[in-house]
C-alpha cells in the first residue's frame, strides 16, 4: 500500500508538505518512487514539484520536505539524477525548489561540484536563505579539511552560495561521531542538532546529546542539560527550535533533566536558551510524568504550543494506548488531544502562528470522507488550545507578560472586539499609519498612554465600553498626537472641560461629542489658549479658560476596571489532504 508521510510543514498554514508513492494525487505520475507534493489548504490542490529538468516524473525516490515561511522555497532531498542537470546518479543530494520561478537547483555542492557522498535531513530558514542539512560528504567545506569520516551537519548560504561544516566545537575541534536531525531558526542564525561525539562541548559524554550552533558567534552549545547546568544521563533527539531561536524542544530518555521524570520513558523537554532552563512537557493532569513514550516535537515560532506524538494513555483522558498527537500550550501548562482516531498517528508538525497542526495517521474515522485506503495519510487540523497571539484581524486578543511594553495598532488591526491586557504591566499603546481608529467593542487594561506617530487621526470612541467614564478614561491616556488635524469623537457625552484640556495638550485639534437632544458639538483650543465650544441648538459659541491636563492620569482613567474579552475563530475543520 502507498504510504503518505510529512516530516515537516510550512511555517504558513496554508502550505503542506506530504511525500508520497501514491499515482493518483496529480495526473501524469507515472515513475513509482515517493515524490514531494505541495497541497494548498485554500484553494485545495496539489502540486507535484519534485519534478525532471522537462517538468516530468523524476527517476527516482524524493524525501523530507521542509519549507520557508512564505512557502516559495521548499527544500527536500532526492535520489534522484534528473531534477537538475549535471548531477551523477547513485547519491541523494538536497534540492531546493522555488514556488514562484517553478525552478529547482542543487544545494548540497561546492563553488566547483557537488558533493562527493549522500546528504539528507534539510531545515530551511524562514526567507529561504539558509539551509541546514546532514552529509556524508567530505568536500562541502572548501574553507577546512574534513577528515573526521563522519556525518556531519552543514549551513549553506544561498546569497553567498558557500557552506560551512557547523557540527564542530567552539574551537574548530570537529565531532568525532555522526551528527543527525538539524532544525533552523527563522532568520537561520541558530541550528540544533543530535549528535553521539563527545568533543563538542565541555560536557560532552558517549550519550546523544542536543547542540545549539550560533551562525554570528559562531559557537557551539550543549542544550540537553538540566537547569543547573548537568549534561543529560541518557540519549536525547529529534529537536525543534522556536523562530527566535529563544526555545529549543526534544526528546529524550535522560531521567535528570527535570526532577519529576520518573517514568524511565522517552519525554518531551522545553529547554530556554536564554535563561538556560529545562522543563519537561509530556506530564499527566497531577503534573507527574507520562506512562509511556513520547517523541517527534515541533514548536510554534514564538514557542507557546509544542505539539508531539505519544502512546501514554494518562496524558488526557479517557485515551488509549494507540499513537495519538497532543498539543501542549506552555502559558497554560494545558495539554489537549489533537485528534483521537482509531488508528495510530505520528510525525506532527505545527505552523509558525500555532493555529494548525499537520499529521500523518492511519486511522481511517478522522474525516467524514471515505478513507478506505489502509494507508497512513495526511492530515490538517486546528489547534483546539489555540489563543490569537496578536491583534492582526477582527475579534483578537493581546495579552502582555506583566512587564512594562509597547504594542502598536494600525486602523486594519485595531476593530471591534479586539483587547489589550498588559497583565499588570505599565504599556503604552501606539497608533500608527493614521486613518480612522473604532475603539468600539474593544477593551484596555493595564495600560498608561495612548501615542500616535505624527499622521492625521480620527480617534473614535463613541462605542467604547459602557458609560461615559469609560470613554473619558481612555480619552484622558492619549499623551502625544503629532498630526496636524486630529480629531477626537467621544459619542453622546455631557462634556467635561478636564478632559477636554486634556486632549489639547496631547495635541488634539478637534473633539466631538453629541447630546440626547439631538444636538452636534465641536470643540477646538483657539490662539490664546482657550477651549471653544461650537453648537447646533443655537445657543451660538461659548468660549472657556483651558483648564490644564493633571500631571498623570487618574487610577480611574488608568486603570478603569473593564470586562475583558477573549474572542476566537472557531477553528476549521479536520481536512484530509493527502487521499
Amino acid at each position: 500500500m502507498a504510504t503518505r508521510e510529512t516530516r515537516r510543514a510550512s511555517r504558513l498554514p496554508r502550505g503542506v508538505l506530504p511525500r508520497s508513492a501514491a499515482s493518483d494525487l496529480v495526473a501524469d505520475d507515472t515513475n513509482g518512487f515517493y515524490d514531494i507534493f505541495l497541497y494548498d489548504t485554500i484553494s485545495q490542490t496539489t502540486t507535484l514539484i519534485s519534478k525532471d529538468v522537462s517538468a516530468g516524473p523524476s527517476d527516482s525516490n524524493s524525501f523530507d520536505p521542509s519549507s520557508a515561511a512564505d512557502g516559495r522555497y521548499v527544500v527536500f532531498e532526492s535520489n534522484a539524477s534528473d531534477l537538475v542537470t549535471g548531477v551523477p546518479a547513485g547519491l541523494r543530494h538536497i534540492y531546493m525548489y522555488d514556488r514562484v520561478d517553478q525552478t529547482i537547483s542543487l544545494i548540497s555542492k561546492t563553488a566547483t561540484g557537488v558533493a562527493n557522498n549522500s546528504s539528507g535531513d534539510a531545515s530551511v530558514s524562514a526567507d529561504g536563505r539558509y539551509v541546514a542539512y546532514l552529509s556524508y560528504a567530505t568536500n562541502l567545506d572548501t574553507g577546512i579539511t574534513d577528515s573526521n569520516g563522519k556525518i556531519d551537519i552543514f549551513l549553506y548560504d544561498k546569497v553567498a552560495d558557500t557552506t560551512k561544516l557547523i557540527s564542530k566545537s567552539t574551537s574548530g575541534t570537529q565531532a568525532n561521531r555522526n551528527a543527525a536531525n538539524p532544525s533552523i531558526s527563522a532568520d537561520g542564525r541558530y541550528v540544533v542538532y543530535d549528535s553521539i561525539a563527545s568533543t563538542l562541548v565541555s560536557e560532552g559524554n558517549s550519550n546523544s546529546d542536543i547542540y545549539l550552533y550560533d551562525r554570528v558567534n559562531d559557537t557551539t552549545t550543549l542544550v540537553s542539560r538540566n537547569t543547573a547546568g548537568d549534561a543529560g544521563n541518557s540519549n536525547s533527539y529529534n529537536a525543534s527550535i522556536s523562530a527566535d531561536g529563544h526555545y529549543v524542544v526534544y526528546r529524550s530518555f535522560a531521567t535528570n533533566l527535570d526532577s519529576n521524570d520518573t517514568n524511565g520513558r522517552f519525554d518531551i523537554f522545553l529547554y530556554d536558551t536564554i535563561n538556560h532552563t529545562t522543563t519537561m512537557v509530556t506530564r499527566n493532569a497531577l503534573g507527574n510524568s507520562a506512562n509511556n513514550h513520547s517523541t517527534n516535537p515541533s514548536i510554534s515560532d514564538d514557542g507557546r504550543y509544542v505539539v508531539y506524538e505519544s502512546v501514554a494513555s494518562d496524558l488526557v483522558t479517557p485515551d488509549s494506548d494507540l499513537s495519538d498527537i497532543f498539543i501542549y500550550d506552555t502559558l497554560t501548562g494545558t495539554t489537549e488531544f489533537v485528534m483521537h482516531g482509531n488508528g495510530n498517528s505520528g510525525q506532527p508538525a505545527i505552523s509558525g502562528d500555532g493555529s494548525t497542526i499537520f499529521f500523518t495517521s492511519l486511522a481511517t474515522d478522522l474525516v467524514s470522507a471515505t478513507d478506505a485506503n489502509f494507508s497512513n495519510d495526511v492530515f490538517v487540523t486546528a489547534n483546539p488550545l489555540f489563543a490569537p497571539a496578536g491583534p492582526t484581524t477582527n475579534t483578537d486578543t493581546l495579552a502582555g507578560d506583566g512587564n512594562d511594553n509597547s504594542v502598536d495598532f494600525d486602523a486594519t488591526t485595531l476593530t471591534n472586539g479586539d483587547s489589550y491586557d498588559g497583565q499588570g504591566g505599565n504599556d503604552r499603546v501606539n497608533l500608527n499609519g493614521g486613518g480612522t481608529f473604532d475603539f468600539a467593542g474593544t477593551t484596555f487594561t493595564s495600560v498608561e498612554d495612548i501615542q500616535t506617530d505624527g499622521t492625521d487621526y480620527i480617534l473614535d470612541f463613541s462605542g467604547f465600553g459602557s458609560s461615559e467614564a469609560d470613554r473619558e478614561g481612555i480619552a484622558g491616556l492619549i499623551s502625544s498626537a503629532g498630526g496636524a488635524n486630529d480629531a477626537v469623537k467621544m459619542g453622546e457625552w455631557a462634556h467635561d472641560l478636564t478632559t477636554l484640556g486634556s486632549l489639547f495638550d496631547a495635541g488634539i485639534e478637534t473633539v466631538e461629542w453629541s447630546r440626547p437632544n439631538g444636538f452636534d458639538y465641536s470643540a477646538v483650543r483657539n490662539g490664546l489658549g482657550q477651549t471653544v465650544v461650537s453648537n447646533t441648538d443655537g445657543n451660538g459659541i461659548r468660549v472657556y479658560d483651558t483648564i490644564a491636563r493633571p500631571s498623570t492620569p487618574t487610577a480611574s482613567c488608568a486603570r478603569a476596571s473593564r470586562p475583558t474579552m477573549t474572542v476566537v475563530s472557531p477553528p476549521p475543520p479536520t481536512m484530509l489532504v493527502a487521499v
